[in-house]
């Protein structure tokens, strides 16, 4: 990344591992990429969320897209939001460091259901006062919250 090497960092490439087609910038790798930007429309599609025009780092840190008419569900979404970044940071580390022949299948796994079950899990045990359950969270996850 442009950060890394302009710190002397040597790094082998400065081209997104994810897509293969753009320069590799944080904006890019959690929000542009075109890989990236299909597990966010998923995750929009489970929360029945209409998607932002244009996402950001910002947007994401600052909760500005986040609904604010409940506030158990903006906290849940944004802890989701959150589990997103760091299953696509994972995901983009492990294409980068997989064995070539392995390449191409890592960067074509949907991380999707990982997200789902990976925040489950830490929102479930930071909200002690709700009860989830796995069928419920999958099909309609703002309705745990009512």
């Amino acid at each position: 990344m442009a950060c890394l090497s302009s710190r002397g960092v040597a790094v082998s490439s400065s081209v997104c591992p994810l897509c293969e087609s753009a320069q590799e910038c944080i904006e890019h790798t959690l929000c542009e990429c075109p890989l990236v930007r299909s597990i966010w429309l998923k995750c929009w599609a489970w929360w029945n969320i209409p998607p932002p025009p244009q996402l950001t780092i910002k947007d994401v840190i600052f909760r500005s897209m986040i609904p604010s008419n409940c506030k158990g569900v903006g906290k849940a979404l944004q802890g989701v939001f959150y589990t997103l970044m760091w299953s696509i940071w994972k995901w983009r580390n492990k294409v980068l460091h997989s064995h070539p022949d392995l390449k191409s299948a890592a960067r074509h796994e949907d991380i999707f259901p990982q997200v789902q079950s990976l925040s489950l899990l830490w929102i479930s045990n930071r909200c002690n006062k709700k009860s989830f359950d796995w069928k419920n969270w999958i099909s309609n996850p703002r309705g745990v919250f009512n």
